[in-house]
């Protein structure tokens, strides 16, 4: 990619829970420099209704 292209990720997360992504290049050194993250990802109704 040249400076100021974009890209588009597109992904698919078949259960609500927290998922951990790190580039798989260079690990040594890419997670150093702050190339990882969380996704969260929730669902909908996933808890159950509550009497209040």
């Amino acid at each position: 990619m040249q400076p100021g292209e974009i890209f588009e990720y597109k992904l698919n997360f078949p259960d609500a829970r927290i998922f951990w992504y790190h580039p798989h290049v260079r690990e040594d050194y890419t997670q150093e420099m702050g190339l990882y993250g969380n996704y969260h990802v929730t669902k909908d109704e996933y808890w159950n209704k509550v009497d209040g």
